[in-house]
């Protein structure tokens, strides 16, 4: 990599900040070059900057992170800073580095860093994604070997996420309850939406109905409302873990209620 594009990635800050101040590896020019599915949505616990990820295995690998209620921030396309490290690395492995048009070595990204809390602090964890809905057997790419050495090196954990995306069912539940999750973080739940939460924890309660979704529907019918907005209830409870269940079932809602607790967290709100 010229000395001229590592100035100019130090200059644009590229993998500096926290928060909201957090300034990603790649463009978004850079990731809409992929041949995967864009996503682009706000997060709040990133200091409510815009996240855009380049395909739905890298969304499955911040939607598990996400989850984690011990994750306190997520930094994507995070640069690794100098490419003669990596390159020794390479050399030391004995494995080829990627290299530009030019001959020079690439920079290195992980897809993905997640902040957590720990028993004394707070760690890093180094997350990577390798789509693997085809071959779920396929080895790592030899740059993914550099990057797991690099971080071996100083000492912080590095894991590799092999996604098959969307087709598995807890990263489509995860990505349904995600929004929910948002709302109450950012907008807070209204007055009816409290009336409908409080119903909804009344029926599970009493445990008079099989699933989740029959219970949605008895709420929603004792506040007057429309079922639709028992579902809303249930999806919002389920993504602050007021309820708590089975998120890697095909239907969230046609868990029995016998499979849920309701928490002691405070109410939404």
């Amino acid at each position: 990599m010229s000395e001229k594009l590592v100035a100019r990635y130090a200059r644009e800050r590229r993998g500096e900040g926290s928060g909201a101040s957090y300034v990603p590896g790649l463009t978004q020019r850079q990731i809409a070059r992929g041949v995967g599915r864009m996503h682009r949505f706000c997060c709040t616990r990133c200091g409510g900057r815009q996240i855009i990820l380049g395909s739905d295995a890298e969304l499955a690998t911040f939607l598990v992170a996400h989850w984690n209620p011990d994750t306190c921030d997520l930094n994507e396309y995070f640069p690794l800073s100098d490419p003669a490290e990596t390159e020794l690395i390479a050399s030391q492995l004995g494995i080829a580095h990627p290299r530009m048009r030019d001959g020079s070595p690439s920079m290195l990204r992980t897809g993905l860093m997640a902040l957590r809390k720990t028993g004394d602090g707070y760690a890093w964890i180094a997350l990577d994604t390798l789509a693997c809905q085809l071959a779920p057997a396929r080895p790592a790419p030899d740059a993914m070997r550099i990057v797991g050495e690099y971080w071996r090196r100083r000492g912080v954990s590095w894991q590799l996420n092999r996604s098959s995306g969307f087709n598995d069912c807890r990263v489509r539940n995860l990505w349904q309850l995600y929004p929910h999750s948002e709302y109450v973080l950012t907008a807070s739940p209204n007055a009816d939406d409290q009336v409908q939460h409080d119903a909804l924890l009344a029926e599970l309660r009493r445990c008079r109905y099989r699933s989740l979704r029959e219970a949605c529907h008895a709420a929603a019918r004792a506040t007057g409302r429309p079922p639709g907005d028992g579902v809303r209830a249930a999806l919002q409870l389920l993504a602050t873990r007021r309820i708590v269940g089975r998120i890697d079932l095909p239907d969230l809602l046609l868990q029995p209620l016998s499979g849920l607790k309701v928490t002691r967290a405070a109410r939404c709100g």
